[in-house]
């Protein structure tokens, strides 16, 4: 590499403390970046080690340099060896190829003084044991394992706790009886171990309380398990379900989970974690792991078998392998870069149990087998991320096998969900034999999978609310997803959705031929139920292809769906038990068939096209207004909502005659109905449906000019407008001459008189200006006549009594009054042979007199004073 130390510095004369800090650091710098390449000059391979060397003695030479505790260095060549075990803070930098086996030392716990079994299997609830248990006392804690994985019986990996309660040297018995059976067994006695009740909530919990932590030899940075009792947090707890093994170990299989994680801080009382716990635990022990810390593994050399399990910060860089594996065990903090597996193995490139995996650019490819596995497999796989992988194709004889990806729950007894995983970026081959798929994810929790290219079938089951986005797949499964799903931009060329639950689909295309799917582009069976699909496409142009197949579902929600090609057979078919069904904004260009008669009817609001619709109005649902064409090809309209029948009322067709009225000849199917006459343009509508019952539907005439005597107008009542004079007549008959003007008033700003000719005799003026109407009496400019205003007022007023020949007066407030306007006034009272007469004397105010020409004095009652004001012209 090119050196930054500068030889010219400190020059002559002009050395300065920080040119020679500067070159010092430049130095120091490159000496540590050499310094593991010089461990490992020094411990390349250890002494004796050669490409011509037996396994053993290889094996032996690199493990002795592994066991330095330096970097080692494997050169270009190829090495058989035997197993190599990387010890705590292992660096192996490979060019070479190693023949054999490297491992982390691989646990899972301390453990001392194995018993093997002596009988072949045991069953569930055993706690005697026979044995050589010579060595063990009461009150030891034991570990109960399978001697070699198995699924048989139910039990692969699974194990079981428990104190010693009595030990004679030929046998023990332990205090809490086997949850599982085993096909062989194995007991040890085990430390770092305690049992706790209570619980710790999924995302939330990241310490454990309890006391004697400090007894348990367990400190900061260690690798502990937390292993479940009580909880049910599993997909078979969930969902009602039982696995597919012996029933009678059903009871315990929902329970039956466990996590790793790494002790941060430890007190007698108190154990902290670096992070919360990834499930929910009621009862559970905690076990210290051995594990491997901080190993390194970096190539660009190849690697036969690379096994690292049971660990604690793990990194491997661009490293060639036949098999690598995180297998059967646990870890935390993994990071993988460019990857390059190809092996004949049925899991090439696999991480199980691990939690904080970086996965970036893994390749693999090679896997063949007959159970399911993967080229690249991961089971409960904890908040972690994988990108940019490549998995080619693999091999199957059987109709599970080998996919190109594999993501597991269930390695038996355990079932933890692998949960809160992204995988962004996957280009994926196919299986070559009898099965066609690329992907299968099982039980997977609050997962992201997006940017995935699939040559086949990509199949999600088991599931709690997983992501898929931005896709691409030859067939799609969601299979058993009770909890929803979002899917979100993704096309393929069918879909399959089987016992699901809340499953959205938003802008996903079908694009066909859909032959191996029964022809059903969109599939969705079992039991379905609120499934929604927002912007699907159908794109097929197969002819017998179906864009849209609903059976066994309910709560089913089509919304701006859309076929683009009439060539298929169907848009949208009802098999057995379809369900409720709303159908909105939606444009189909093939047939919508019938709904089977005991479900309920179809909710179509806002559809666009319903073209060739099968189905009859009394299994229809409509939205109020909506038009569809009805199986005779009558255009139908909805007034009520939702129709309990397919009366005549809820339709409108309209028939056109080439010539002629339809009364006396045609019959209506309806009331309402509209008849259109092409002969003279003329619209008719029913209000019977009998041929006689028709009303013409009358529309405006128009001319410019008056229509008396040039126009006939159709029936009594029509109008008739004169757009040159702004004139409108009515017929008041059926001849040319019958037609009259409609009155209109006119509107000034000023007296019309010697102004504005009126348009006819009768026609009223309004001046807005002097608020004053006028008529006219001619056809003159000054035949308009003013139409006074009157004005009233009233009070009620008790006169005084009055003598012979005097008179009283009193006033009323008449708003508008002017002086000289006249003024007329009367009481509701006999006034008894008085004068009463009145005046405007000032503005707004009318002056009663009341005059006594009678020979005596008359005093009257109380009464209503009222007065009459006409204005002057």
């Amino acid at each position: 590499m090119a050196s930054n130390i500068d030889p010219t510095k400190p020059e002559s004369g002009l050395a300065t403390t920080a040119s020679v800090r500067a070159n010092f650091e430049a130095a120091k710098t490159e000496i540590e970046a050499i310094q593991p390449l010089i461990g490992g000059a020094m411990n390349i391979l250890g002494s004796g080690a050669s490409t011509s060397g037996s396994a053993a003695a290889n094996a032996t030479a690199i493990q002795a340099a592994l066991n330095t505790g330096k970097p080692v260095y494997i050169p270009p060549g190829d090495f058989v060896h035997d197993t190599v075990t990387l010890p705590d803070g292992a660096i192996l930098q490979v060019d070479g190829h190693l023949q054999g086996r490297v491992q982390t030392a691989r646990g899972p716990f301390n453990v001392s003084d194995t018993v093997i079994g002596a009988t072949t299997s045991i069953p569930v609830g055993t706690t005697t044991f026979a044995g050589d248990f010579s060595a063990y006392s009461p009150g030891q804690w034991v570990v109960v394992q399978v001697q070699a994985a198995s699924a048989s019986g139910g039990n692969e990996i699974g194990r079981d706790f428990g104190l010693v309660v009595s030990a004679d040297g030929s046998g023990i018995t332990i205090d809490t009886p086997t949850r599982w059976a085993y096909p062989d067994w194995k007991i040890s006695k085990i430390s770092g171990i305690a049992k706790l009740a209570g619980t710790l909530q999924r995302d939330v919990t990241d310490t454990i309380a309890g006391s004697g932590f400090l007894t348990l030899g367990i400190s900061a940075g260690d690798l502990i398990i937390i292993e479940n009792i009580n909880g049910t947090d599993t997909y078979w707890a969930l969902s009602g379900e039982s696995p597919p093994l012996t029933p009678a170990l059903n009871v315990n299989f929902p329970k039956a989970y466990y996590q790793c994680a790494v002790v941060k801080a430890i007190s007698d009382t108190q154990i902290n974690l670096m992070e919360q716990v990834s499930y929910d635990f009621t009862d559970f022990y905690i076990i210290k792991a051995a594990q491997t810390r901080d190993v390194r593994i970096i190539g660009p050399g190849r690697i036969d078998q690379l096994f690292v399990d049971y660990f604690t910060d793990a990194t491997i860089d661009n490293v060639d392998a036949k098999l690598l594996s995180v297998t059967n065990g646990v870890g935390v903090r993994y990071d993988a870069t460019k990857l390059d597996n190809d092996g004949t193995d049925s899991r090439v490139l696999g991480w199980s149990f691990v939690w904080g995996a970086q996965i970036a650019q893994p390749k693999v490819r090679g896997g063949q087998g007959i159970t399911d596995n993967g080229n690249f497999k991961f089971l409960s796989l904890v908040d972690s991320q994988i990108s940019d992988l490549i998995s080619y194709d693999a091999t199957t004889t059987t109709s599970q096998g080998v996919y190109p990806l594999f993501g597991d729950f269930f390695s038996t007894p355990y079932s933890g969900w692998s949960q809160n995983v992204r995988i962004s970026g996957a280009n994926l081959g196919r299986q070559k034999g009898s099965n066609s798929i690329s992907a299968w994810i099982v039980g997977s929790r609050d997962c992201h999978f997006t940017g995935f290219t699939s040559k086949s079938q990509l199949r999600l089951t088991k599931s709690y609310k997983p992501v898929l986005s931005d896709s691409y797949a030859r067939s799609i499964s969601l299979e058993q997803i009770y909890w929803g799903i979002q899917v979100d931009n993704v096309v393929a060329r069918f879909w399959n959705l089987i016992d699901t639950t809340d499953v959205r689909g938003v802008n996903i295309e079908a694009t066909g031929p859909a032959s191996p799917n029964s022809n059903r582009c969109f599939w969705m069976r079992g039991t379905c139920t609120r499934t929604q699909l927002e912007g699907y496409v159908c794109s097929s142009t197969a002819a017998s292809d179906v864009a849209v197949y609903i059976q066994n579902s309910t709560g089913t929600r089509l919304l701006g769906c859309y076929d683009t090609s009439s060539a298929i057979a169907t848009s949208v078919f009802f098999g057995t038990s379809p369900g409720d069904v709303l159908m909105e904004g939606c444009a189909w260009q093939n047939t919508v068939a019938t709904l089977p008669a005991s479900d309920a009817p179809l909710d179509v609001r806002g559809t666009i096209s319903l073209p060739n619709a099968a189905y009859n109005v009394q299994r229809i649902k409509l939205g109020v207004g909506n038009l569809f064409l009805d199986s005779n090809g009558d255009l139908t309209f909805n007034k009520s909502g939702d129709p309990s029948s397919g009366t005549d009322g809820n339709k409108m067709i309209v028939r056109s005659l080439s010539s002629g009225t339809p009364v006396g000849s045609v019959s209506a199917n309806f009331a309402g109905q509209i008849h259109v006459n092409t002969g003279n343009n003329r619209v008719y509508i029913a209000y019977s449906t009998a041929n006689t019952d028709w009303d013409i539907i009358l529309r405006v005439l128009s001319g410019s000019g008056s229509p008396v005597g040039v126009t006939t107008p159709w029936t009594r009542g029509q109008v008739y407008a004169d757009t040159t004079n702004n004139l409108a007549y009515m017929a008041s008959g059926t001849t040319n001459t019958s037609w009259d003007v409609v009155p209109r008033i006119r509107v000034t700003t000023a007296s019309p008189i010697g102004v504005t000719a009126p348009e006819f005799v009768g026609q009223i003026c309004v001046d807005t200006t002097n608020q004053r109407v006028y008529v006219a009496y001619g056809t003159g400019n000054t035949q308009w006549e003013w139409v006074p205003k009157t004005l009233t007022a009233n009070k009620t007023f008790d006169w005084p009594s009055i003598n012979a020949g005097a008179s009283s007066t009193t006033t009323l407030t008449v708003t508008g009054a002017a002086i000289g306007d006249h003024v007329q006034c009367s009481m509701n009272i006999d006034i008894q042979g008085l004068i009463l007469t009145g005046y405007v004397s000032t503005a707004a105010t009318v002056t009663a007199v009341l005059f006594n020409p009678t020979g005596a004095a008359v005093d009257l009652a109380s009464g209503t004073l009222r007065a009459l004001v006409t204005q002057r012209t």
